[in-house]
């Protein structure tokens, strides 16, 4: 995506878009639909610029339609300049950059735990449906394409954990439907002062359960572990217990965030129905971790 991207191409047409010289340029890393760079301007204003290519002219609509004011601080993305512009195939918005660092959630004492959760529920009841929101995710017909997949081939103990995914865990009650920012990890939330300043990066806000938004905030730290770090599993696993305690989702929505979150990433992992030795230890590690967050939501005791 980035081979015909001219960094100089950019800082002109910030020039020409916004009016605005910019002294330093720093591409963030870790963004798959759109490049993203840091960028602060000769009198020290600093922003977040985001370039989509034309093909994914919808997840910029979306990003769009959540970029207008509101009420609550915490819907942190603010178009910078109040419009966008173009350049060379691509559209390019700046948007407001949000101070502060990211946390993982076994890094939060108790007090920044309790300002998170009570932050993630203020900035999702600012949320509205504008009509670019995504559906809710469809875990059985992940769960059916996994099954087919995996029939037959080398990974029989993979096709006993999908079986034993309960069909009734992978819906969700109308009733318990609410728009989600469906991308929360440390990366896309701001703590400053020891509150939270922000929630950004809202491509893949869709419907859902809340409940999504933090199992995969605790999933995606045990993913940069690589599944390797016992402790750090364990950790992570009390940070998750903290959450539940923290918040009053229903048992069944977070069955329903734990189990389709753990068939999306393995629709990403399997694309044969032969997996090679280190994949299925790996998988072994990522289920066991699993029935951990599972157990923990049935309030049962466990190790990992």
């Amino acid at each position: 995506m980035t081979r015909d991207f001219s960094e100089e191409s950019l800082r002109q047409a910030l020039v020409g878009g916004y009016g605005i010289s910019v002294r330093t340029l720093e591409a963030l890393k870790g963004r798959a639909h759109s490049l993203n760079f840091r960028a602060e301007t000769m009198d020290g204003t600093v922003f977040e610029v985001k370039c989509f290519p034309t093909a994914r002219k919808e997840l910029l609509e979306r990003l769009l339609a959540h970029t207008v004011p509101s009420d609550n601080p915490l819907a942190a993305t603010r178009i910078f300049g109040g419009k966008v512009v173009t350049l060379d195939g691509w559209t390019v918005m700046a948007l407001r950059w949000v101070h502060g660092y990211g946390r993982d959630p076994d890094e939060l004492s108790d007090g920044e735990m309790a300002a998170f959760l009570s932050a993630h529920a203020k900035f999702l009841g600012s949320l509205a449906d504008d009509g670019a929101i995504m559906p809710v995710r469809d875990g059985f017909a992940v769960k059916r394409l996994l099954l087919e997949r995996l029939s037959g081939g080398n990974a029989p103990e993979i096709l006993r954990e999908l079986e034993a995914l309960p069909d009734e865990s992978l819906t969700l009650e109308p009733e318990r439907v609410r728009i989600i920012h469906g991308d929360l990890h440390r990366g896309n939330f701001r703590f400053e002062n020891g509150t939270v300043s922000g929630f950004f990066d809202l491509e893949e806000l869709r419907f859902g359960t809340p409940a999504e938004d933090l199992v995969r905030y605790v999933v995606c730290c045990a993913e940069r572990q690589r599944w390797y770090d016992l402790s750090g599993r364990r950790r992570l696993l009390s940070a998750f217990r903290r959450i539940l305690a923290g918040t009053s989702y229903s048992r069944d929505e977070w069955m329903f965030a734990v189990n389709g979150y753990l068939l999306r990433k393995l629709a990403k992992k399997v694309r044969s129905n032969r997996l090679s030795l280190p994949r299925r230890i790996n998988l072994r590690a990522r289920f066991g971790f699993y029935r951990a967050l599972r157990m923990a939501v049935e309030k049962e005791e466990t190790n990992v």
